[in-house]
């Protein structure tokens, strides 16, 4: 799921963040890809807006402490 949330990108950048478990847990990617997914196919954004949302989300994920899941929220 995450490849087809980051299709497209030429870096590895985003996948790279969704993969990265010091950054986001397994649940909170998982949701992120999930919201990328249906935003892609609902309002067809720019790579740069969803690579900005997927930097924000993960430093949020961050914020608010890894362990804290987004669908609590």
């Amino acid at each position: 799921m995450i490849i087809l949330a980051t299709e497209g990108f030429i870096t590895m950048f985003s996948e790279s963040t969704l993969r990265d478990r010091s950054r986001l847990s397994k649940e909170n990617a998982l949701v992120v890809v999930e919201y990328i997914i249906s935003m892609k196919r609902e309002v067809n954004p720019r790579l740069g807006y969803i690579q900005y949302t997927i930097q924000f989300l993960s430093e949020l994920s961050g914020a608010i402490g890894i362990p804290k899941k987004f669908i609590d929220s």
